[in-house]
């Protein structure tokens, strides 16, 4: 198609891998708080576990690695 990284087209990753760190040419990520993650999971599934009502939908915070 003719077009080229990163000039005419940028590849963006999620969860800030390891890997992302030695791509060349470097690879954009999204990165999470995965303790947050995992303590907002735990706390979801208690709720259930407990039958007491849960929030549908739980939005984190989320950091742009350029």
């Amino acid at each position: 198609m003719g077009k080229t990284l990163p000039k005419d087209l940028s590849v963006v990753g999620f969860d800030n891998i390891i890997l992302s760190a030695y791509s060349t040419p470097s690879l954009s990520t999204i990165a999470q708080d995965r303790y947050q993650l995992g303590f907002e999971a735990t706390k979801l599934l208690t709720n259930l576990l407990e039958g007491k009502e849960v929030e549908k939908i739980k939005v984190l915070q989320t950091t742009f690695i350029k």
